[in-house]
């Protein structure tokens, strides 16, 4: 599988390169929620280009138990030194954006209200990631999709073609749409629906249109949905639903007994099916 395609000329400066993470490291019990994360290399790639964050809390505020959550998953583009440092900047700077305007007023407001809207924090974290890279790393660029949980309610912001899923009643729902030419062929109707799927492990996939880093303004697409009890939500780089069919990555999921036994074995079924490109995961059960 060929990697996302860009090309720039200018040096980059690369940050320290990100520890490695594992499910066993990162699964996390909590009261209300449970999520873990896992990141492998693959079978084919001699460096990891993904960077992933996850964080959860619970407060206790005048109306119960109320949990805030942050997800970031990236991956780089660029050759593996530029993609790396874009994909880890990226996530840095984004997350330091949305601690100071969400996250941080969240925790010492009573009624869990952030600095500014939420949609709007995610959107200046976006803009913050882009305008770093093109200073830091004016050779690479990084898809970044953003999951904000605060209490029954995800927002979510993102480009390029990382994917949310929600996994309701059996059934799991892309959220995200790919910010790929192939998928814009789709939307064009150039493409029928019963295709779309088909094509996840087509090489044409990887080239995108947008990206963090790139050098046409940034656009994203911003969205919100609520949570129901039993939900779970999968963020996870093209490594993954590259490589794993979709019915394949529903029946791990609903026959995992926890987020941390979900990661291990979508990673072991992405190295199962060749292992073409770096996997990063994140599993979340936000509601009880």
């Amino acid at each position: 599988m060929g990697k996302k395609r860009r090309t720039t000329t200018e040096e980059a400066e690369t940050p320290p390169a990100p520890a490695p993470v594992t499910a066993e490291e990162s699964g996390i019990p909590c009261a209300r929620a449970l999520f873990s994360m896992a990141s492998h290399i693959g079978m084919v790639r001699e460096e990891n280009e993904d960077s992933a964050f996850a964080w959860l809390q619970h407060l206790s505020t005048h109306e119960g138990l109320q949990t805030v959550g942050l997800f970031m998953v990236a991956d780089g583009m660029g050759g593996h030194l530029h993609g790396e440092a874009a994909s880890r900047l990226a996530v840095q700077t984004a997350g330091e954006s949305l601690l100071r305007h969400v996250i941080l007023p969240s925790l010492s407001s009573e009624a869990m209200t952030p600095a500014v809207p939420i949609q709007e924090a995610i959107a200046e974290a976006f803009q913050a990631a882009h305008q770093r890279l093109q200073e830091k790393v004016p050779d690479g660029a990084t898809t970044l999709t953003i999951v904000l949980l605060m209490g029954k309610r995800i927002y979510v912001g993102h480009a390029g073609d990382c994917r949310l899923y929600l996994l309701r009643g059996g059934e799991l729902r892309q959220l995200t749409r790919d910010h790929s030419l192939l998928h814009r062929l789709f939307e064009l109707g150039q493409i029928d629906p019963e295709e779309l799927e088909a094509l996840d492990q087509d090489a044409r996939r990887n080239a995108l249109y947008r990206a963090v880093g790139q050098p046409n303004p940034l656009e994203i697409d911003l969205a919100s949905h609520s949570l129901l009890a039993g939900d779970g939500l999968v963020l996870c780089s093209d490594g993954l639903w590259g490589a794993v069919p979709r019915a394949e990555m529903k029946d791990i999921l609903q026959q995992a007994p926890t987020p941390a036994d979900a990661c291990q074995a979508l990673v072991a079924a992405a190295n199962a099916h060749g292992g073409p490109d770096n996997i990063t995961v994140i599993v979340v059960h936000p509601a009880g």
